[in-house]
């Protein structure tokens, strides 16, 4: 009986240790520049011919406090 008791002591010992156990967080990695880049094309015909084109690029540095950002549309 002792033995049993003790057992049942040992497991749920183990379980609740196991319970409130936590991982060690590791913090995100922080990507200092980010870029972005669209285009775009529009053709149409019929009683008036158009053609349109577009580009577009955004980069983006940042770290800790300091941001630089450089736009291009054309």
């Amino acid at each position: 009986m002792k033995l049993k008791t003790n057992l049942l002591a040992f497991i749920l010992v183990i379980l609740c240790t196991s319970m409130f156990a936590q991982e060690a967080v590791k913090a995100p990695e922080k990507k200092e520049w980010t870029h972005s880049t669209g285009a775009g094309l529009i053709i149409t015909s019929g009683n008036s011919e158009t053609t349109t084109a577009n580009l577009s690029h955004n980069s983006a540095w940042e770290r800790d406090k300091n941001k630089f950002t450089l736009s291009l549309n054309g």
